[in-house]
C-alpha cells in the first residue's frame, strides 16, 4: 500500500473537482515523487488526476484517477510495519497494520521508586546483548503507573532516544540494561566494591599492598557513590596509584 507524508487521514475520495488541504497534502506528494503537470495548491483538477493516473500506472493499481480512503496510507514520516492485522480473505473491517516509526527507541518499565531519576534530556548509558554499551538520551516520563500483576511493581514508561542508530546494530527489538545517573561526582578515588572489607569498630577499609616488610596493610577509607562495581573511597591512607586487594 502506498505511502503519503502529512498530517491528515484520507477521509474522502480525492478525485476532479474536490478542493481543501487534503488536496494540497497529496498534490506536495506528488510533486515530491516527481510528477508535473498541475499546479500545487488546494484544487484537485484534471490536470491533478492525469497525474494520479500515471502514479498509479507506475505503482500497479487501477488508473482511475481518483484516491479513495483506504487505498493509501498517511503518517507524518517514515513507517516500519510492526504487525499485520489482517489476511487475504478476511473480512474488510478492522485495521490492516500496525506501524512505528523507524527511528529505534529503547523503553523503560520503571519501577516508580526511581522515578525521580528519570528527567527528561537526561542522559543514560544502554548496555547492548552483544556487550557494547551506547549514550541515550531521555526523551520522555510518562505520568500514568501501572502494575501488570499484583506480585510486581508499579511502574512508569519512560522513552529513551539514541543518537547513533548505529550502535544499535541490527537490533529490531532486544533487551538491555539502562544506567540512570543519581548523581555525578567527578575525579574521585575509586575501587571495586569486593575490595572494601569491614573494620571490627565499624566502617569499612580496604587491604593495600604494600612493601615486602609488610606486604598488606589495612586503610580505613569512607565510601561515597557506588557505581557500576566501583565505589567512591576516600581517606588519609589512600592515593591514586595504589593497589588494593581484591578476594577472589
Amino acid at each position: 500500500m502506498p505511502l503519503l507524508y502529512g498530517r491528515m487521514p484520507l477521509y474522502r475520495t480525492l478525485k476532479d473537482g474536490v478542493e481543501g488541504s487534503d488536496v494540497l497534502q497529496l498534490e506536495r506528494n506528488l510533486a515530491a515523487l516527481g510528477y508535473g503537470g498541475f499546479t500545487v495548491d488546494e484544487k484537485y483538477t484534471s490536470a491533478t488526476a492525469t497525474a494520479v493516473k500515471q502514479w498509479q500506472e507506475d505503482t500497479g493499481m487501477a488508473e482511475t484517477g481518483e484516491i479513495a480512503p483506504g487505498g493509501v496510507v498517511v503518517a507524518r514520516d517514515e513507517i516500519r510495519v510492526a504487525e499485520r492485522r489482517a489476511q487475504t480473505g478476511d473480512r474488510a473491517s478492522g485495521p490492516l497494520l500496525t506501524y512505528t516509526g523507524t527511528t529505534r527507541v529503547v523503553t523503560i518499565a520503571l519501577d516508580v521508586k526511581y522515578q525521580k531519576l528519570a528527567k527528561v534530556d537526561a542522559g543514560v548509558t544502554i548496555d547492548l546483548p552483544d556487550g557494547g554499551t551506547t549514550k541515550g538520551t531521555i526523551s520522555s516520563v510518562g505520568k500514568v503507573a501501572t502494575q501488570s500483576r499484583a506480585d510486581q511493581p508499579t511502574t512508569v514508561k519512560v522513552t529513551v532516544e539514541v543518537g547513533r542508530q548505529r550502535s544499535l546494530g541490527s537490533y529490531d527489538k532486544a533487551p538491555v540494561n539502562v544506567y540512570l545517573t543519581s548523581s555525578r561526582h567527578a575525579s574521585v578515588l575509586a575501587v571495586p566494591v569486593g575490595a572494601l572489607v569491614a573494620l571490627p569498630g565499624g566502617g569499612y577499609g580496604v587491604q593495600v599492598l604494600s612493601g615486602a616488610s609488610a606486604p598488606v596493610r589495612t586503610v580505613k577509607v569512607d565510601t561515597g557513590v557506588f557505581a557500576q562495581g566501583q565505589v567512591e573511597v576516600t581517606g588519609s591512607g589512600i592515593n591514586a596509584g595504589m593497589k588494593v586487594v581484591v578476594p577472589a
